[in-house]
């Protein structure tokens, strides 16, 4: 039933410099309506203000495109988590190191699949099919679900480089 329940997908994006991005949304939307809150093709005329933030948006959606502004090793911004975290499916394309972070079979990775059109083919798979999208919606984030010592690390970093900026 949670399945059936959530709106198709969700779109978020304020420039319009990923030419890529821009190009995937309009082929799936080829298939089905994305509603679409940002500043690019904002279709869903919601009031942004009143947002705390993307996953409280994502939560009503069974996918959430995802693709980054940039395709380089070590850039994964919070577009991916952001939609993990909502419970929705992530359409990722982006750093290709993702998989150092993340278990890429825990959501729609374009280098898993090569093509915007075979990744097409997969979100109408599980589109249609409400099990198999639960069963893949529930697969773990982290391999052997436990959140590798990169993003620890990371965390540390961030959290070290935030004290310096306060202390100076």
């Amino acid at each position: 039933k949670e399945a059936e329940k959530r709106k198709f997908c969700a779109f978020i994006v304020s420039s319009n410099s990923s030419r890529e991005r821009i190009d995937f949304f309009k082929k799936l939307s080829g298939y089905k309506k994305i509603d679409s809150f940002g500043k690019v093709f904002n279709n869903a005329m919601a009031d942004v203000k009143k947002w705390k933030n993307n996953s409280e948006i994502f939560k009503n959606y069974k996918f959430v495109i995802c693709f980054e502004n940039s395709f380089a090793d070590e850039y994964i911004t919070e577009k991916l988590p952001n939609a993990m975290l909502a419970n929705s499916i992530p359409i990722y394309r982006g750093g290709p190191n993702v998989g150092k972070y993340f278990d890429t079979k825990s959501f729609i990775n374009y280098d898993d699949y090569g093509s915007h059109d075979a990744m097409i083919e997969k979100i109408i798979e599980l589109d249609k099919d409400d099990r198999a999208y639960l069963k893949f919606l529930g697969r773990p984030w982290f391999r052997r679900k436990k959140m590798p010592s990169s993003i620890k690390n990371k965390e540390k970093e961030l959290i070290n480089f935030y004290k310096r900026i306060i202390s100076s």
